[in-house]
């Protein structure tokens, strides 16, 4: 019978071990699959510009820049609206009320 629980033992701790590699290989999976996605969107955004600034005929990127920062702000601000759990609690505090014009305002500002 001593054998029998050992051998369930290490059955158990294989499973537990299979289930956290599993684990591990789905999070592997899908950071691969975001670089990805990050890699063919950069160089689309790029081409999509030229294609407005030059076959459109706008002539002010300033412009061009900031409809994409804005829209870049309005989806993200959805998707945080949309899905809370998706942002951190202690993010949500540091920004709400005036904490975001004193830290988030200067810091868009200046990368803009």
């Amino acid at each position: 019978k001593s054998g029998q629980g050992s051998t369930a033992g290490i059955e158990s701790s294989i499973d537990s071990i299979q289930r956290t590699l599993g684990q591990h290989v789905r999070l592997l999976a899908f950071a691969m699959a975001v670089c990805m996605v990050y890699m063919f969107v950069g160089p689309s955004l790029v081409l999509l510009n030229k294609h407005i600034m030059q076959d459109c005929y706008l002539n002010y990127p300033l412009i061009l820049v900031t409809l994409g920062l804005a829209s870049s702000a309005i989806v993200a601000r959805l998707f945080a609206w949309r899905k809370p759990s998706l942002v951190r609690p202690a993010a949500v505090q540091v920004l709400a009320g005036r904490g975001w014009f004193r830290i988030a305002l200067p810091i868009g500002a200046c990368s803009a």
